[in-house]
């Protein structure tokens, strides 16, 4: 084991508005306190406005849609990734994101290589067909077992990993951490005029990347029965991401009305739910929220949940794979899947979209929450108490240590 600088180098696809993403530079950022980093990414396309305190590598290689031109693409990278290595005399590398670390693996050297894994596998549904059963069963295994270590971002993770394929590589969880002191500052900072208007009424938020697995498309539904019932309240989604223009259809189909910050030039509150697009500062939102939502398909860690944790408002989430059930009820033995809402220690677990019962269950605590100042003093005030133990320090400490111990 050594404390001394090392050449580290961190590889990821893409620097779009993911948690992933965020996660990727945000240890970069503190890593490079300590060591000598250098960030690689496949290409700037869609890069959200972040901030690197050490350098970041573009390799000009975008994605392809075709098979030939996927193939073409991973060679350069590797070739690309490979030289850097060597160029920066890499002593241990770190990948987050399935292709990124595919490529970190076979570009090795006498680097260390370690995976940060995180989100699932199993459950992701973006793998599928043929390819998708072929990367599970054969790449996967074969090559992630070359790993040096793998980080997980939860229990859940790992246990996946270990159990379902049977990877014999260290495994260790390193959880997402958290700056409370950044935190306050960013609460304070002023909302615009529009931002102020909408928080004449209650608000429902939720906030990250628009991707198919955060479940939006499903908890519209519950949206537009909340409508039907006169609840008064509107839903504020902040971000960016593939589906946008799909929410925005599936909107109408509930026969609901949605407004777009960056195509409205004055605010209207006569619609349901309100766009406001990527926050670099999501905490003055969620500060003036009156509750959190995050109805995922599944999650990695879950940092949106964990912001609207820190900003001490009540959470609710599916009881997805994996991570609300490890933030929201810890060393919870619960019979799972979950058929019914459970007001957990630190925040409100819905069932999975299984049935169409899960909007009516949706709905019922949403009101009685809407409806109980005194519930959502309680559950914020727990939530709050629960994210403090995933400190940016334990993390930041969590990842120098593993560092010294394989380089």
């Amino acid at each position: 084991m050594s404390s001394q600088k090392k050449n580290i180098l961190l590889l990821i696809p893409n620097l779009d508005f993911g948690g992933a993403q965020q996660s990727f530079v945000l240890l970069s950022n503190e890593l490079a306190k300590k060591h000598r980093v250098i960030n690689v990414v496949f290409n700037k396309h869609n890069i959200a406005p972040y901030d690197f305190t050490s350098t970041l590598i573009d390799l000009n290689v975008p994605a392809s849609r075709n098979l030939l031109g996927k193939a073409v693409n991973f060679l350069k990278r590797l070739l690309k990734v490979r030289t850097l290595k060597k160029q920066h005399d890499v002593q241990v590398s770190i990948s987050f994101l399935e292709g990124a670390d595919y490529v970190n693996l076979l570009t090795r050297r006498k680097d260390k290589v370690i995976l940060s894994v995180r989100g699932s596998k199993k459950y992701d549904q973006d793998i599928t067909g043929w390819l998708g059963l072929f990367r599970l069963r054969i790449l996967l295994p074969l090559l992630y077992s070359r790993a040096d270590y793998i980080v997980a971002l939860n229990e859940g993770i790992r246990q996946e990993l270990t159990a379902d394929y049977k990877l014999k590589v260290p495994i260790r969880v390193i959880y997402n951490g958290f700056s409370v002191s950044r935190v306050v500052q960013q609460i304070n900072e002023p909302l615009d005029e529009a931002a102020e208007n909408l928080f004449q009424w209650p608000v429902l938020i939720s906030h990250g990347r628009l991707a198919p697995e955060k479940g939006l498309e499903e908890f519209l539904a519950v949206i537009a029965v909340l409508k039907k019932r006169k609840v008064g309240c509107k839903f504020l989604i902040l971000g960016e991401g593939p589906v946008k223009d799909k929410l925005q259809q599936r909107i109408a189909d509930h026969q609901l009305k949605c407004w777009l910050r960056e195509r409205e030039e004055n605010f209207t509150s006569d619609a349901d739910v309100y766009f406001w697009g990527y926050q670099q500062n999501p905490f003055k939102f969620l500060a003036h929220s009156k509750l959190f939502v995050l109805p995922s398909l599944h999650e990695g860690f879950g940092n949106s949940l964990a912001e609207a944790m820190l900003c001490g408002i009540p959470v609710l989430a599916t009881d997805c794979p994996y991570s609300p059930r490890e933030l929201l009820a810890p060393g919870s033995t619960a019979k799972l899947p979950l058929q019914q809402g459970e007001w957990a220690d630190f925040g409100v677990l819905l069932p999975q979209w299984h049935s169409p019962e899960v909007v009516e269950q949706w709905v019922n605590i949403i009101t009685d929450l809407l409806n109980s100042e005194e519930k959502r003093q309680l559950y914020g005030a727990k939530a709050k108490e629960r994210i403090s133990f995933f400190s940016i320090e334990k993390t930041v400490q969590g990842w120098n240590d593993l560092i010294d111990e394989v380089a």
